[in-house]
């Protein structure tokens, strides 16, 4: 075995298109970032990494995360931000370790059932997506302290109240 105290892996903006399968090997990689590169598809070979903590595919041409990225339970931090996605998976209320999530610029209309669950996200970034609602509950997340939605056709007075506050603060 090689490799096997590697902690992080960057490989962003490389013009790959897929991973190599040997990578599920690095199971102890807790940072990857594979940002600015060509990925249609989210790699599944990523699932395997199941140790991540940190994990950037943003400005890639991804158009849905795969359902095993539920598997990363020790996931922290990802940023799928700069894609093509129209909607985030339904396992996304899984990741009961997700801190911070940045998925904007991307085609979001909706966000996934259960996904006002999701209470110990402390950052949030839904900038510049499709999103005309979000569940009220989310406007009791204790933990948030960055919220932001710009540009998106949903009006501010339909926000949850306690999100209206936070989203003002970060203008």
């Amino acid at each position: 075995r090689t490799l096997t105290k590697l902690k992080k892996l960057e490989l962003w903006d490389n013009k790959l298109k897929t991973l190599p399968e040997w990578l599920s090997d690095l199971k102890q990689v807790i940072d990857l970032d594979v940002s600015e590169n060509k990925f249609k598809e989210f790699p599944e070979v990523i699932c395997a990494m199941t140790q991540l903590k940190v994990l950037d595919i943003s400005s890639n041409k991804l158009t849905v995360l795969s359902h095993n990225i539920g598997q990363l339970n020790h996931l922290q931090d990802l940023d799928v931000s700069s894609n093509e996605l129209t909607g985030l998976t339904e396992v996304f209320p899984k990741l009961t370790a997700l801190h911070e999530l940045n998925v904007s610029e991307n085609k979001l209309s909706f966000l996934p059932t259960g996904f006002e669950t999701m209470t110990e996200i402390v950052s949030l970034d839904l900038d510049s997506n499709n999103l005309m609602s979000l569940p009220e509950e989310m406007g009791e997340w204790s933990q948030l302290t960055y919220f932001s939605m710009l540009n998106n056709p949903i009006s501010p007075n339909s926000l949850p109240p306690n999100l209206q506050k936070l989203n003002e603060a970060n203008k």
